[in-house]
């Protein structure tokens, strides 16, 4: 996202706030909600249950990029293993550690802004470890401690932590006056939130400081809106520099996201994790790895049996990833 000033105009995808009826009021600004994933998603009446021996096959593609290994199919012939258990197996394998990392490094790329000497993969790592470990979900942006490249954990006391979001990557790859670029990210990644850029003439000067597009009736709407304006987002930021390192002698002001308010990265972790829009972004994130889309609107009622399962689990990715791939719209075609 540019640093140029917003637009009124926030939109968010289905598998986030669209399906779930209490966040709808949030979008109040001159919101538009995007449909998701393809509006010709057949409903899963439509379609044919395939044999547990197909899905087996299907779910081993996915989660480990290999078939299914024959002593594992014949025990599925035999009727001596239901697809829950094989699903386990196959969440505990080499290969799916592996194919789960690779999902984490997509989401995390070096940028012309991070450094050689950047550690790209440390949020990837983190990502990995809260997966791998069975450990709640959240702590991808509440955990105090970091994962080295050896996948051993280590607390972090010299640096107040928050998850990736105090990561040099997280706070590097991002960059822009008055932390504006990192905040339009952080809503992207972690609510579904995607401002819009306004097009404004040419020879037009805009104050672009927070006092003017606050007062600004083209810009105000998105950079000063109480439930997601950026510029009191990108507060929670406001004490580190370009490079991610926290600037000598701050004091985090106060700041502000989807009507609470805090101090500092630490804050905002809690504050974006305790919410449906970042439950409903983690629960899409591992849909869209194993169905190839995200959620469409007639999939409401599979999205919520999902989100229900993550809460009772104690929002353990692995829990989630074996509901999807055990569901009945899964072994459909």
């Amino acid at each position: 996202m540019s640093t140029e000033p917003m637009t009124r105009t926030a939109r968010t995808s289905l598998a986030n706030l669209a399906i779930i009826a209490a966040l709808a009021p949030t979008l109040a600004c001159t919101g538009q909600i995007d449909g998701g994933g393809s509006v010709d998603t057949p409903p899963p009446s439509s379609l044919e249950r395939m044999s547990d021996l197909l899905c087996l096959r299907k779910m081993a593609l996915d989660l480990t990029h290999r078939a299914p290994a024959p002593e594992a199919m014949a025990r599925v012939e035999r009727g001596e293993a239901t697809l829950d258990q094989l699903a386990d197996e196959l969440l505990v394998s080499p290969e799916f550690k592996q194919v789960s990392f690779d999902w984490m490094r997509q989401e995390f790329t070096p940028t012309n802004l991070t450094t050689a000497e950047t550690d790209v993969e440390e949020p990837a790592r983190l990502m990995h470890h809260v997966l791998l470990e069975d450990r709640d979900w959240r702590e991808v942006l509440t955990a105090t401690y970091t994962v080295d490249k050896d996948g051993v954990e280590h607390e972090i006391t010299d640096r107040p932590a928050a998850g990736i979001l105090s990561t040099r990557y997280g706070l590097q790859s991002t960059v822009g006056s008055f932390r504006r670029n990192w905040a339009g990210r952080f809503e992207r990644q972690f609510a579904g939130i995607t401002l819009v850029a306004v097009t404004l003439p040419l020879d037009q000067m805009i104050d672009v400081s927070p006092d003017g597009l606050a007062g600004n009736a083209a810009c105000a709407g998105c950079h000063v809106h109480p439930t997601y304006g950026i510029d009191s987002l990108a507060r929670f930021a406001q004490c580190y520099d370009d490079h991610g390192d926290r600037i000598a002698d701050c004091t985090d002001p106060d700041a502000s996201f989807l009507l609470q308010t805090g101090r500092g990265l630490p804050d905002l972790g809690r504050i974006a994790a305790s919410t449906n829009e970042f439950k409903s972004q983690a629960i899409n994130f591992f849909f869209k790895r194993l169905f190839g889309r995200e959620l469409a609107r007639e999939e409401a009622a599979y999205y919520s049996d999902a989100a229900g399962l993550f809460a009772a689990s104690g929002y353990q990715a692995r829990a989630l990833i074996k509901h999807f791939v055990t569901s009945e719209a899964y072994c459909s075609r």
